[in-house]
């Protein structure tokens, strides 16, 4: 997803899958107040999970749930989610003060004003001064030092540690950001279990590419990272962030951060050859529009990638479909080809158009 708004189309629908009562969006437009792009410019901190919207709401627009690869989870008002403790650029507010307009690492878009705070140079300077541990397992809970639970932290999130000297025995202590009852940005202590955090950067080698991989492998998929799950570009994403490795939300974007080949005009047979031949396994990223995959090398002379995918392409002679797989998974290039209605033309070994070595 991107953009602020999305096309004005006829085939939107919203949360009960009907057209929206609204087609031109009037409403939404002016609660977004667009004319005060800029007025705040204040630095903030996100405190708890948060949605990056391209509306000042919650509410999904969905397109033609008939159509294939439509309907949930594919909600276009969605952009990402936000962790605690990621960084924000606060331009404005909507216009009953609900929703804030950002700018984050990942991308732009609305928050709710409920997850954010407001961070001075104070809190700045001591949240930036701390070395920074990152999670290497799902779902790593983090508690205040009273033991409740405060946040989650999946894989590839950062977050400042603590004084190792104040760690206790299994527990790793860490900061956690939170907002006072004005909503500025303050700092407190709890823990996590210990061995879910790992100093950052981890070091880049196979054995820990294959421990992160293994804590993302079989998760559900998650259009825009939606319900905490992950789509193709920020599968990759979380997957190389501990590693000190830096990408772009978007697999287009992705695709243009490092050498990148060009596939376009070669056979599927030349694309298998030129990627075997050039290709450097988990570290080189293979990319169709809409789609991304980490190259894993060889299996039996077939390339083998690792990717979060929603479903296969099929095809009957009335119309096109899916069948929904919608998880992290490693497969070749031609997954599903055995099933008696894949659409064989549409496979991702067609549809490859460039690969990029991320580095060497």
């Amino acid at each position: 997803p991107g953009g602020v708004f999305p096309p004005e189309t006829g085939d939107l629908a919203g949360a009960n899958l009907r057209s929206p009562k609204e087609p031109g969006f009037k409403s939404i437009k002016k609660k977004a107040a667009m004319e005060g792009f800029g007025t705040l410019n204040e630095r903030g901190i996100v405190v708890r999970e948060t949605n990056l919207r391209n509306f000042p709401t919650n509410e999904p627009l969905f397109r033609d749930p008939s159509l294939p690869g439509e309907g949930f989870p594919f909600d276009y008002l969605q952009q990402t989610v936000l962790r605690p403790g990621e960084p924000l650029f606060v331009s404005h507010l909507s216009a009953e003060g609900d929703w804030a307009f950002v700018e984050s690492p990942q991308a732009a878009g609305w928050v709710d004003i409920r997850d954010l705070a407001f961070a001075d140079e104070r809190f700045v300077t001591e949240w930036m001064s701390r070395p920074l541990g990152v999670a290497v397992t799902e779902g790593l809970a983090v508690r205040n030092t009273r033991g409740r639970f405060v946040f989650s932290l999946g894989v590839g999130s950062v977050i400042p540690l603590g004084n190792p000297a104040s760690d206790q025995a299994g527990r790793r202590r860490v900061l956690i950001p939170l907002s006072d009852a004005d909503g500025t940005a303050v700092i407190s202590v709890g823990y996590t279990q210990e061995g879910g955090l790992a100093g950052f950067p981890l070091e880049y080698n196979l054995w820990n590419v294959a421990k992160i991989m293994a804590e993302l492998a079989g998760s559900p998929y998650g259009w825009g990272t939606i319900l905490g799950n992950r789509d193709c570009s920020a599968m990759l994403k979380d997957l190389f962030a501990p590693f000190g490795l830096w990408l772009p939300r978007h697999s287009a974007d992705q695709a243009g951060q490092g050498e990148r080949l060009s596939l376009k005009g070669l056979s599927p047979e030349e694309k298998e050859a030129e990627i075997l031949a050039k290709g450097i396994p988990f570290r080189t990223l293979l990319w169709l529009p809409g789609h991304v995959m980490l190259y894993a090398g060889s299996y039996r002379g077939r390339i083998a990638v690792f990717h979060a995918f929603w479903g296969i392409r099929t095809r009957t002679e009335s119309r096109q479909g899916r069948e929904i797989v919608g998880t992290t998974a490693f497969t070749s290039l031609e997954p599903g080809k055995e099933l008696p209605f894949a659409d064989l033309e549409a496979t991702y070994l067609k549809r490859l158009e460039s690969m990029t070595i991320l580095f060497r």
